[in-house]
């Protein structure tokens, strides 16, 4: 393992070359994270991102969140169009409203300003959590490029609205899928048509939109099962390196359950399928941490509650989190495909272990409720671990 001097983005970066030569010639490097309220993890994944940028060449960064609603993050570092509050509350989660994440998009908005014509960083997403604003991207296309088949998409897209709303099963989201899925095969039939009308990068979007608002109906269908949501979001992260950015890297933001690899929680994850297309051209590396406090929403006896400081105690003697812990280092960063397989390391890093895992809702009746089992080398390439984690801090009136 190697110690890192700090997670504050701005430092030296000689700590960081062990990460850099883990990383190597990758296209795509995802950044994992224990828990969606811990403040160290964002500040580390800014520091990363910027390391990337300036010493790899990565310019794409795209995070878990709806792709429509990102736009306006995008349009504010390039083109500096609205403010960076107003674009960052269009993406919905709550636990991406903070001082970190606005300041990783202040970060990437002076740099697009700085670099003038050479280099121009993207803000975007790959997740289709919610539907409706996707939905009117593909209407404004379609009103404005096939006028002739508005009427008959903007039928389909009635309900689209309770989708937005409804939990991960859903009863009527069938036949709203279906409706769905019509729109888009508009799109795909009338291809020629449409792109002559517009544009290839016109039609490309709005297609992607058509599909986006079909996905967050399709993943509400009783028994879809929990693997739709990662095949879809690997299938989106695609489509960006494919069509979108063919020539360049990306660096991928989700929580460490969707970049790892293999099964997770009964769903084969995000990274399984984005290691099946793109190999060792993608590298994971996952998070850790053993105490400290974040900020999440709160859930006992199956009752959520509002966003909230939860204070997390130290991972019990035993733990996976208890043993990175115990190696004496409070920042470090291990390059777990490079530990030998047969090494007393490389067995234990093979085994079976708990891990916090808390995503964006914290147990509090029992906080080893919000352990889960890892295998550290069988789910990543590499490993941050960080001793004590914050609080994210909300932004200007939140919590």
């Amino acid at each position: 393992a190697v110690p890192l001097a700090t997670v504050e983005a701005g430092a030296k970066t000689d700590d960081l070359a062990a990460f850099g030569k883990a990383v190597g010639d990758a296209r795509i490097v995802a950044l994992g994270e224990a828990s969606h309220g811990t403040r160290e993890f964002f500040q580390m994944k800014h520091r990363l991102l910027e390391y990337l940028v300036k010493e790899k060449g990565f310019t794409v960064f795209a995070i878990e969140a709806n792709w429509p609603e990102t736009l306006a993050v995008d349009r504010y570092i390039k083109t500096g169009e609205g403010d960076v509050k107003t674009a960052m509350s269009k993406m919905y989660f709550q636990h991406l409203y903070t001082e970190e994440l606005r300041d990783m998009i202040e970060w990437m908005h002076a740099f697009n300003r700085a670099s003038g014509d050479h280099t121009t960083l993207t803000f975007t997403a790959f997740d289709s959590q919610k539907g409706h604003v996707a939905a009117q991207l593909a209407l404004d296309y379609l009103a404005r490029y096939s006028p002739a088949e508005a009427a008959a998409a903007e039928a389909a897209y009635a309900d689209m609205s309770k989708i937005d709303n409804a939990g991960m099963s859903y009863t009527p989201a069938k036949s709203i899928a279906e409706q769905a899925a019509a729109v888009l095969k508009v799109f795909d039939s009338k291809r020629a048509t449409m792109e002559k009308a517009s544009s290839r990068a016109a039609w490309r979007d709005a297609r992607q939109a058509a599909a986006v608002a079909y996905q967050a109906c399709a993943m509400r269908v009783p028994g879809t099962g929990l693997s739709y949501r990662d095949e879809m979001m690997a299938k989106n992260v695609q489509w960006l390196a494919d069509e979108v950015f063919p020539n360049e890297k990306i660096v991928l933001w989700a929580h460490n359950d969707h970049v790892s690899f293999g099964w997770r929680a009964g769903r084969k994850s995000m990274g399984t399928w984005l290691r099946d297309r793109f190999g060792r051209r993608m590298y994971v590396t996952g998070f850790a941490f053993r105490r400290g406090q974040l900020r999440v929403r709160g859930q006992t006896n199956g009752r959520l509650m509002d966003l909230a400081l939860h204070d997390v105690p130290p991972a019990p003697e035993g733990t996976g989190d208890a043993v990175l812990s115990a190696a004496g280092m409070p920042l470090f960063f291990l390059d777990v495909l490079g530990v030998p397989a047969e090494s007393r390391l490389g067995r234990w890093l093979a085994e079976s272990h708990l891990h916090y895992n808390v995503g964006a809702v914290w147990q509090t009746a029992d906080a080893e409720a919000n352990l889960s089992p890892e295998r550290l080398s069988i789910d990543y390439d590499g490993l941050v671990f960080i001793e004590e984690g914050h609080a994210a801090r909300g932004l200007q009136g939140q919590k």
